[in-house]
């Protein structure tokens, strides 16, 4: 449904398992230099950008004030939108980043309980694996309050062919390669708002 991740530049850069949900400077020669990807991602981090995620366009788009910096096609849950303990459904409303979790794992790492599963480690049985990066969101509303003890992630998934529909058991499904670029793009604490 959508293509890649839009990348939108500032001005300034142009020049393993599962979890508890269903089963858990200048060159002098006038040219600029090449920027890697970290330094790209530290030019970009700020203390006031935030996530902002719709449900009904299926799409994570990160800000910094009114500013697009990302756009990104996810996938939130096949089952609708809620709050209640063992629905599977996506929570609206405001939350942030708890937690950051597998920044020094490689692509496409499975994770079980938080924790990366190893080469010879045994693969889930289930289909909703968590993979590469985990964002873990706690909700800051009276309505979400139980975000965090529902495991409510934003991590990379091995169904990237379904991202861009509702296909997930409650989390913020990305593709891998996104979700390790917004991972480095974000602090713990940054605000996070999903709405129908």
């Amino acid at each position: 449904m959508y293509g890649p991740a839009q990348v939108v530049q500032s001005e300034q850069t142009k020049k393993k398992w599962w979890h508890r949900h269903p089963a858990d400077g200048g060159s002098g020669t006038g040219f600029q230099p090449v920027r890697s990807h970290r330094q790209d991602a530290d030019a970009t981090r700020s203390t006031c950008h935030k996530i902002d995620i719709s449900i009904r366009d299926q799409r994570l788009t990160l800000k910094r004030g009114d500013k697009t910096l990302r756009s990104y096609p996810i996938s939130t849950s096949r089952f609708g939108v809620g709050t209640e303990e063992g629905s599977f459904k996506t929570p609206t409303g405001r939350f942030c980043i708890a937690e950051k979790i597998g920044g020094d794992t490689p692509m496409d790492t499975v994770f079980r309980n938080r924790v990366a599963l190893g080469p010879d480690d045994p693969l889930p049985p289930t289909e909703d694996w968590v993979m590469s990066r985990i964002l873990w969101l706690d909700g800051l509303e009276e309505h979400n309050a139980n975000t965090r003890d529902r495991f409510i992630y934003i991590h990379g998934t091995r169904h990237e062919d379904k991202i861009g529909t509702p296909a997930s058991h409650g989390c913020i499904r990305m593709r891998n390669t996104d979700v390790i670029e917004l991972f480095e793009l974000v602090d713990e604490t940054t605000p996070v708002v999903i709405r129908e």
